[in-house]
């Protein structure tokens, strides 16, 4: 993360990664942890991997509807640059209509 933003941005963006890391825990730990101790640890890693799961397909499919990414390759760093100009998605974006 911090090799692929702005130097400007870096640090809003460690900021927001934070707050998403350390805001996360006091809602999902309470939540994996009633799993383990009422059906196993291995029960409470699958809840784990699901909410990533399904945090990582929400995260797609906005990204698909709204953000249009494009991935550019420079000698220094990857950057992921959303495109100008929008278009149909898979993940609920409505139908243009043809001909005004």
């Amino acid at each position: 993360v911090q090799l692929s933003t702005e130097p400007v941005m870096r640090g809003r963006v460690i900021a927001i990664l934070l707050a998403i890391a350390l805001g996360g825990a006091p809602i999902g730990a309470p939540i994996v942890g009633w799993v383990a101790d009422r059906f196993g640890p291995r029960w409470a890693l699958g809840v784990g991997a699901a909410a990533g799961l399904a945090a990582a397909m929400v995260a797609i499919c906005y990204l698909a509807k709204y953000g249009h990414p494009r991935v550019r390759i420079d000698p220094e760093r990857l950057r992921f640059i959303p495109s100008s100009r929008p278009e149909n998605s898979a993940c609920g974006a409505r139908p243009r209509r043809l001909g005004g």
